[in-house]
């Protein structure tokens, strides 16, 4: 498969993620047929986007790493996919983050599809930020959980504003309550 110059030069950085427009699939009978456009846009809106998507497989390896999580924690798509989700899990939060993982590779069911889920992450350089994502459960054409998608966004700025907000109205309570 020819690699698009844009590709190799790291402006698209979503490993194992080709982009496919100009790939030509063989077809019944040796026919070639071309990917279609609908693919294409996917894995560009995927491989674009500055939401962080990632997929980890039944094991929470990571397979998939867009430029979103590339900004937001920091580590390549070479340096992250493989890796297992500790990467971005501070280890106060990883037994709970396994047992709720493990639950839904088995269950097949998980309310953070709907639901966005608030948890701390944690960056290449040891930062500390605040996420909100939400889940999707990739199924194989047979019907068998092969992982999970999450898109996710950075929301520490607001989490650190509404932390502010609530002091400051604790104090004006406290305040109004003691009659000053």
């Amino acid at each position: 498969m020819k690699v698009s110059p844009r590709l190799k030069s790291g402006s698209i950085n979503v490993h194992r993620f080709a982009l496919l427009r100009n790939r030509i699939a063989e077809g019944y009978g040796g026919t070639k047929m071309f990917i279609p456009e609908h693919q294409w846009l996917c894995e560009r809106i995927v491989g674009e986007s500055h939401v962080a998507i990632i997929f980890g497989d039944k094991e929470g390896k990571i397979q998939l790493w867009n430029r979103g999580a590339e900004e937001m924690y920091g580590w390549t798509a070479s340096e992250a996919v493989g890796q297992s989700m500790d990467l971005i899990i501070p280890e106060k939060q990883r037994a709970r983050h396994w047992e709720g993982y493990d639950r839904v590779m088995q269950t097949g069911v998980s309310k953070y599809g709907h639901n966005l889920l608030a948890v701390p992450a944690q960056t290449k350089d040891g930062h500390r930020i605040s996420v909100e994502f939400n889940v999707c459960l990739l199924r194989s054409p047979e019907g068998e959980i092969t992982g999970i998608a999450a898109t996710m966004q950075d929301v520490t700025a607001r989490w650190e504003r509404d932390k502010e907000l609530h002091v400051r109205l604790a104090a004006a309570e406290a305040k109004t309550r003691n009659g000053s």
